[in-house]
This record gives C-alpha cells, structure tokens and sequence, in this order.
C-alpha cells in the first residue's frame, strides 16, 4: 500500500511504533492520528512523549499526522473548547517542527459535511492562525451512511464540495476515510470513486 491509515486512542504513539508497530510495518507513507484531551497537551504533560514520537519519526516518505480527527463532535458536547483544541495544535506542531523533519505534515481531518456552504460547522472555523496546518484530511461517507442507509452516492456530490473548499485555503488535500457500507454496487462505485480522485 502507498499509504497506510493509523488510529491510536488518548495516548500519544510510542516511538517504537515506527518501528516495530504498524507504522512501520508497511515502510509507506501514513496518516496517523491520536488524541489525548487538548488540556493535557496544553499542560505539558505530553511534551516529551511527542517529542520522543516526532524525533523518531523515519524519513523518506510523507507521515500525515493529525491531532483529535473530527473534532466537531465533542466540541458540541462540551469536551473541550474550539479555543483549546486550535491551542493544542499550534502547541503540538511546534514540538514536531523541532524535530526538523520536512516529511511531518500537520492534518487536521473533518468531517467531509463542514466543506458545504451553510453548515452548522464551518471548516475555517478549526483552523489555528499562522499556517500551523499544512494539509486538510477529509472523512467522507456517502449519503444514507449516518442513518444506516449508505447509497452509491456520485462522488462529486459528497466529495466535491471538499475539493472546493480546501482550494479556497489553498492546503493540499485528501481523504482519509471513504466507504460504502454496503456490498450493493459498491465495485461500480469504487471505480467512480477512483476515476474522480484521479481527476
């Protein structure tokens, strides 16, 4: 696989994990997520972890990593602050930008619904100042996905607004998540899907 997808929980990876975890399994390319709350990162407490994960990291190919991945949920919910979490960021990048590694891409991941024009979450609003983010992840799920109905939705509809809106900020972009959750018509739209991507 050219790129692989990796979750970890409210523990920042341990540095072996680049080694003899998954992220090193494949020795590719990956997107790679963790979330401890955004008040332990801005306290401190994870300083030396994640300076111990992003010194580790291996170079030659592109490591995505993202901090909390759609967090408009628990926002909502009161979890946490949309103030704290864009804090955690910027706190975060500025421990993995002192590891000097250009292959470190900072990827804040949404949920593929903030790109549309009108929706109770506006993308822009999760991004810190100062061009902390360096690339935008999208989880992208067809229409009928959240009720339990997934449709072979075209890709262009739930995809393009995506497309648009990561150019409107001018971040490279990609997809972190897609699927159809049901076995109808899905090889059909897996091909629509490639041939749109590729385009």
């Amino acid at each position: 696989m050219p790129v692989i997808r990796a979750y970890y929980g409210a523990v920042v990876p341990h540095p072996q994990e680049w080694s003899t975890g998954v992220l090193g399994r494949n020795n590719s390319s990956v997107v790679v997520s963790f979330r401890p709350p955004p008040a332990d990162i801005l306290s401190g407490a994870d300083d030396a972890a994640l300076a111990h994960f992003f010194d580790a990291a291996p170079r030659g190919h592109a490591i995505y990593y993202s901090y909390y991945h759609e967090p408009e949920a628990p926002i909502k919910a009161g979890q946490f602050t949309l103030a704290q979490y864009k804090a955690a960021w910027t706190h975060i990048v500025a421990i993995a930008d002192a590891a000097h590694n250009p292959y470190l891409h900072s990827t804040l991941i949404l949920q593929h619904q903030d790109a549309r024009p009108g929706d109770q979450y506006n993308f822009r609003n999760y991004l810190p100042a100062d061009g902390v983010i360096s690339t935008l992840g999208w989880d992208a799920y067809p229409v009928g996905t959240d009720e339990g109905h997934p449709q072979p939705t075209p890709p262009a509809q739930f995809m393009g607004p995506v497309v648009a809106a990561s150019k409107s900020v001018g971040l490279p972009f990609g997809f972190a998540e897609f699927a159809l959750g049901t076995p109808t018509d899905r090889p059909q739209w897996l091909t629509e899907v490639a041939k749109y991507m590729q385009g």
